[in-house]
């Protein structure tokens, strides 16, 4: 599995105090992410983590099974302030801040929130989505290493994988509409550019005895 090696976070706290820590589940998902990789002999040259406390216990849930070099933290890889932006969106369409706070129907409320981000709507001291598609860029060009592995959060995966695509917001929005938590993207070198081997890939939790451990929140 040379190239790089994107990987979205296990499953956080969603609706409690806390919601960047991982769940019960999440530390599954972790557990199981890395009985996998030590499966198929995965040793990385590099990991890169953005700064969050769910993106360090994810990996710490990998490096129970799989010895990982030291991670290298990069802010680039971490997650824009999803709550701000849908705050924001809320200002002119309330019923987004009730759904947001539900499982069922967050995903609507995050598409149209994201929607009108990308079109520009940013709240003050949030970066524009222009800029937070070109940080996550930045990232990936510094990323160097034969195998990386790379932990962040779905809007950085969308991003990589939109702009390896070259697909416009809305496709983008629905990249990160469907990312599952501990999924796997697998970028490839090529002539100086990276190309999408898989996207939103979990073997690791493809058994039938697993169908539960998947989730997108």
């Amino acid at each position: 599995m040379k190239g790089i090696l994107l990987v979205r976070h296990a499953q956080a706290s969603f609706g409690s105090d806390d919601y960047d820590r991982l769940s019960p589940l999440g530390h599954r998902q972790s557990d199981l992410l890395g009985r996998w990789l030590a499966s198929m002999g995965y040793q990385p040259d590099k990991v890169i983590s953005g700064g969050l406390r769910r993106h360090k216990e994810t990996i710490a849930g990998i490096a129970t099974h799989v010895s990982l070099p030291g991670t290298c933290i990069d802010p680039g890889f971490d997650e824009v302030s999803m709550g701000a932006i849908v705050r924001h969106a809320a200002i002119t369409d309330p019923s987004l801040a009730e759904a947001a706070k539900q499982r069922a129907t967050l995903g609507t409320a995050l598409e149209a929130a994201l929607r009108g981000w990308s079109d520009g709507a940013a709240p003050e001291g949030v970066e524009t989505w222009q800029e937070y598609n070109a940080r996550v860029a930045r990232g990936l060009a510094a990323s160097g290493a034969e195998r990386v592995l790379i932990m962040t959060s779905g809007g950085a995966i969308a991003s990589a994988a939109a702009q390896v695509l070259n697909c416009p917001p809305k496709a983008q929005i629905g990249l990160f509409l469907r990312l599952m938590n501990t999924s796997i993207t697998h970028l490839v070198r090529s002539d100086n550019a990276l190309l999408l081997h898989s996207y939103n890939a979990t073997p690791h939790l493809d058994r039938p005895e697993y169908q539960e451990e998947r989730t997108f929140v």
